[in-house]
C-alpha cells in the first residue's frame, strides 16, 4: 500500500505541474513544466506497476502456502494416525506383561505417554521389540510436534502478508482453516 500512496503523491504532484504548465501556456509559450509533469506521472507509474508486481508475488505465495497448510495437516494426520496405532500395540504388550493393570493401561495410554510406561515397567526395557516400538512412537510424535510448529510458521508468514504496507493487502486470500 505504501507504493501505491507513493504513486499517489507522484500522480498529484504531475498534476500540479501539469496545470502549472497550462496555466503559463495561456499567458505565454516559454514553459518547461510540461517535462515535470511526465516525469512525475512516469514515476507515479513505475511505483504502481511495482506495487501489483509485489502483490502478484505475495499472491502467490499465499496459495502456495495454503497448499503447505493442507499438506502439513495431512502430516499430522498420518503421523497421528500411526502413533495411535503404534501405541494400541504398545498397550497389547503393556496387557500381555502385565495383565493386572490391564484396565489401568488400557484407559489411560497415550502416544506422549509411553515413555512414561517404560519408567513405570522397567521390565520392558529389557524388550528389544518394545525398544524399538516405543522408539516408533516417541519418534512418530517428534514428527507430529515438527509438523505443528512447520504450520504455525507458515501461518505466521501468511498473517504477515495481511499487514505487509508494501502490497493491496485486500487482493491477498486469507485462510480459513478446514472443518474437521
Amino acid at each position: 500500500m505504501f507504493l501505491v500512496l507513493t504513486a499517489v503523491f507522484f500522480a498529484v504532484c504531475g498534476g500540479l505541474c501539469y496545470w502549472r504548465y497550462s496555466s503559463l501556456l495561456r499567458k505565454n509559450n516559454d514553459t518547461d513544466w510540461e517535462g515535470g509533469a511526465i516525469v512525475f506521472w512516469f514515476c507515479a507509474m513505475l511505483f504502481l506497476g511495482a506495487s501489483l508486481v509485489c502483490t502478484g508475488i505475495s499472491y502467490t505465495s499465499q496459495l502456495d502456502d495454503f497448499e503447505e497448510i493442507k499438506k502439513i495437516e495431512r502430516f499430522e494426520s498420518i503421523y497421528k494416525n500411526k502413533a495411535d496405532t503404534l501405541t494400541k500395540q504398545f498397550a497389547g504388550y503393556l496387557a500381555e506383561m502385565y495383565p493386572k493393570y490391564e484396565k489401568d493401561i488400557f484407559n489411560t495410554i497415550a502416544p506422549d505417554k509411553v515413555s512414561l510406561y517404560m519408567v513405570k515397567y522397567p521390565d520392558l526395557k529389557a524388550s528389544a521389540t518394545i525398544m524399538a516400538l516405543v522408539e516408533n512412537i516417541l519418534k512418530l510424535q517428534n514428527d507430529y510436534y515438527a509438523c505443528q510448529l512447520s504450520k504455525e510458521t507458515t501461518m505466521k508468514d501468511m498473517r504477515f502478508r495481511m499487514k505487509n504496507p508494501w502490497i493491496f493487502g485486500g487482493l491477498i486470500p486469507r485462510y480459513e482453516p478446514s472443518a474437521k
